[in-house]
C-alpha cells in the first residue's frame, strides 16, 4: 500500500475557500429575507443584518482559532471528540447529519418556489407545496448535489467558483437597478423602526437572518485540504463574514428604497405578502422584467450551492 494512499491533497487555496464559505453564507436567504424582515423591522431590518452579522462573526472568531491550530476533516464534529470524548462526537455527528439533511432541503425547496414562477405545474395551486413533478425536480437537485460533492473536493471547489460568480453577479445587478429607483422617502414613511427595538430583535431569528447567515462550517469541514491552513483558513472565515454581510446591507437598503411606496399606505407588515418572492416581485412591480428573469434564474441554478 502506498504510504501517502488515504490522506487528503492539500488543493484548496485561499480563494476556493472564500468561495466556498460565501457560496455556502449566501444562499436562498437573499431571495425571501428581505420581505420578511421588512414586515417585521420595518427600515431598521438594516441593523438586524449588522447585528446578525457581528454574532457571526464572533462565531467565526472561535472556528478561525480552532480551524487554524487543528485543520481536521469534518471539524465540526471532531472537536468535540478532542474536548469531551467519543461519545459527544457520536451525538454531534448524529445532530450534523439532522441540521445538513434539513438544511439541503429548504434549499431544494427554494429553488422548485422559485422555478415555479416559470414552471406552475411544480406548485399546487395557490400554495407554495410541491405536485408530484414538483416532489420529482427536488429529488433530482438532491441527487445532482450527492454526485457533485461524492466525485471530489476540487471538482465541487471548481463547480462553486463557477457558481458562485453567478451568484454575486444578479444579487449586484439588484442592487444596482433598485438604487436607481430609490426613494429615501419610503426609509422614514411610518419612521425608521415602527416597530421597535423588539421588531430589531425579531427580525434577527424571526425574519430568517441568521438563517442567512448559516454556512461557516463548509470551511472547517474541508479544513484539511487547504494549503496554508494557518493563514488561509482565519482569512477566508473574516471575509466571508464580513462580505456577506456588506452584500446583505446592501440588498436589504436597496429593497426597502425600491418597494413602490403607494404600497405603503397600510404601513410595513403587509409587504411580506405583497413580496413573496421580493427581489422578483419587486422588479416586475418596477416593470424590470430582465431582472425578474435573472432572479429566478439564480434562485434555480446558484441559490441551491449551499446545500452542496
Amino acid at each position: 500500500m502506498s504510504p501517502v494512499q488515504g490522506k487528503f491533497k492539500r488543493q484548496l487555496t485561499l480563494t476556493d475557500l472564500t468561495f466556498i464559505g460565501l457560496g455556502a453564507i449566501f444562499g436562498s436567504g437573499w431571495l425571501f429575507a428581505a420581505s420578511h424582515v421588512s414586515a417585521i423591522a420595518g427600515p431598521a431590518g438594516i441593523v438586524s443584518w449588522l447585528l446578525g452579522g457581528f454574532a457571526v462573526l464572533l462565531l467565526g472568531i472561535v472556528y478561525c482559532e480552532l480551524g487554524a491550530a487543528l485543520p481536521r476533516a469534518g471539524g465540526i464534529i471532531r472537536y468535540p471528540v478532542f474536548s469531551h470524548g467519543e461519545l459527544m462526537g457520536y451525538l454531534m455527528g448524529l445532530i450534523t447529519l439532522i441540521a445538513f439533511s434539513s438544511l439541503i432541503a429548504i434549499e431544494v425547496v427554494a429553488a422548485r418556489q422559485y422555478a415555479a414562477a416559470w414552471f406552475p405545474f411544480l406548485s399546487q395551486p395557490g400554495s407554495s407545496h410541491p405536485t408530484l413533478l414538483g416532489w420529482a425536480a427536488q429529488f433530482a437537485m438532491l441527487c445532482l448535489f450527492f454526485v457533485l460533492n461524492y466525485y471530489s473536493v476540487k471538482t465541487f471547489a471548481r463547480a462553486n467558483n463557477i457558481v458562485s460568480v453567478f451568484k454575486f453577479v444578479v444579487p449586484l445587478l439588484v442592487i444596482v437597478v433598485l438604487f436607481t429607483h430609490f426613494k429615501p422617502a419610503n426609509l422614514q414613511l411610518h419612521g425608521f423602526a415602527p416597530f421597535g427595538l423588539s421588531g430589531i430583535q425579531a427580525a434577527v431569528s424571526a425574519g430568517g437572518i441568521i438563517f442567512a447567515y448559516l454556512g461557516l462550517t463548509p470551511i472547517i469541514s474541508v479544513a484539511s485540504e487547504v494549503r496554508s491552513p494557518q493563514r488561509t483558513i482565519p482569512i477566508a472565515l473574516i471575509l466571508s463574514v464580513l462580505l456577506s454581510t456588506l452584500i446583505y446591507v446592501l440588498l436589504q437598503i436597496a429593497f426597502l428604497g425600491g418597494v413602490p411606496t403607494e404600497t405603503l399606505s397600510d404601513g410595513w407588515r403587509g409587504v411580506g405578502k405583497a413580496f413573496a418572492l421580493p427581489y422578483r416581485d419587486i422588479a416586475l412591480a418596477l416593470g424590470v422584467g430582465w431582472l425578474a428573469f435573472l432572479v429566478v434564474s439564480d434562485a434555480v441554478i446558484a441559490a441551491p450551492a449551499i446545500s452542496t
